[in-house]
């Protein structure tokens, strides 16, 4: 579904898992398979969970600089 992405890609994460029947949104491995899977991509995973990843000052900055390149 990703192949296709125009580049650069910047793929946010959220490193903690919501309530434990859930877990991540985003498993570590999927992660990693969608930085090797697509060309340009990079990676930033913030502590932080799906729900309080918009709010987190780290993520804000990763986007930021990331869109400031």
């Amino acid at each position: 579904a990703w192949l296709g992405l125009p580049s650069p890609v910047l793929r946010v994460r959220a490193a903690q898992p919501l309530p434990p029947t859930v877990g991540c949104l985003i498993t570590a491995s999927e992660y990693a398979r969608f930085l090797r899977e697509v060309p340009g991509s990079e990676g930033v995973e913030i502590e932080a969970n799906h729900y309080t990843l918009g709010m987190a000052r780290a993520a804000a900055r990763a986007i930021a600089d990331f869109l400031d390149r």
